[in-house]
């Protein structure tokens, strides 16, 4: 996911923007039950998704899934675990969040937290799929022939 920030903080920008405005034309119950239902739906697809790439393939979009997985064995411990912690790390790095916190103003962040939990999902969700898919292997492939081409060098050197 080292991309990941390019592509989520614009998709952030958007969703909190959409979410905001949503809330505003709404009853602050409907917009309670509609932030919440998206947040659950959207991060259960995504750990359903990156469990069954971390089942099937070992490998997900998220390197902490991924490393979690081989401590762990378990892949949904490794997905539900990485994604709080990159749920934080994104929350940390949103700067809507900072200006909402700055600004005291709950609506936006409620907003802002939302669009991070939304986001990552579906980035994450898209990415697995991919992986699922197969379309993500040459990249891998590449990957994996450049570490081996390291390493062979690195050891040559060490000698």
């Amino acid at each position: 996911m080292f991309a990941s920030p390019a592509a989520i903080m614009p998709m952030q920008a958007g969703i909190t923007y959409a979410v905001h405005e949503f809330g505003k034309e709404v009853s602050p119950d409907i917009y309670r039950i509609f932030v919440i239902g998206a947040i659950a739906l959207i991060n259960a697809i995504s750990v359903a998704t990156e469990t069954k790439a971390l089942t099937e393939k070992k490998y997900s979009s998220s390197p902490i899934s991924s490393t979690l997985n081989i401590a762990t064995d378990k892949p949904l411990v490794a997905s539900l675990g990485s994604n709080a912690i990159n749920y934080a790390q994104l929350s940390v790095l949103n700067p809507i969040n900072a200006g909402a916190l700055l600004t005291e103003n709950g609506s936006l962040l409620l907003a802002s937290a939302a669009s991070t939990s939304i986001a990552l999902g579906l980035w994450r969700t898209i990415m697995n799929t991919l992986i699922m898919q197969g379309k993500i292997d040459p990249v891998v492939n590449n990957i994996r022939k450049a570490r081996e081409t390291f390493t062979k060098r690195f050891k040559k050197t060490q000698r």
